[in-house]
């Protein structure tokens, strides 16, 4: 376990889900983010105070890549740009290209160490309890991940294909 600069790195990560998370309730958050950002806490202080599973946690930091994209998305949104501009686009594709690099292309790797390796060597080094509890972080953080594509997916295709019209009546 490295305590300087994963474990640096760790800390201001939970700092800024935690004040994202207080600044906005969690009607404005909504509850899939809600889960998101207290699950992922959970799993950080956990891990940081048990010192262990800290190549998950390093790979969950980098998973927040795709947020840069996101949230410049959203300025420009927010600043009044329609989704149609140029700019807007090659954020909204950064924002898909990046989401699917970093948080979706690893999670079968992720998934098959978890139930091959790790989950095994984590039940026998700390317990049942500590085992359970990170198996259900990868499940929130599996499940989230391949839900948010889903839907970006679900976009790409309906803006390629040609959203169906409501019919009128």
């Amino acid at each position: 376990f490295d305590e300087t600069w994963p474990s640096l790195f760790s800390g201001v990560f939970v700092g800024y889900l935690l004040a994202d998370y207080s600044l906005l309730p969690a009607t404005t958050l909504g509850p899939l983010f809600t889960v998101h950002h207290l699950s992922a806490s959970a799993c950080w202080i956990l891990s940081s105070h048990s010192r262990i599973i800290q190549y998950y946690l390093s790979n969950l930091q980098f998973c927040e890549f795709s947020t840069l994209f996101m949230n410049a998305r959203q300025v420009v949104f927010t600043a009044g740009y329609s989704s149609s501009t140029s700019v807007a686009r090659f954020l909204s594709l950064g924002m898909f290209v990046s989401f699917f690099v970093v948080r979706v292309l690893p999670l079968p790797k992720l998934v098959y160490y978890w139930i091959t390796t790790d989950c095994v060597s984590l039940y026998e080094k700390h317990g049942l309890y500590v085992a359970m509890a990170f198996s259900v972080f990868l499940a929130i953080h599996v499940g989230l991940q391949s839900f948010w594509f889903s839907l970006m997916v679900k976009k790409i295709i309906e803006m390629v294909a040609g959203k169906p019209k409501k019919k009128k009546e």
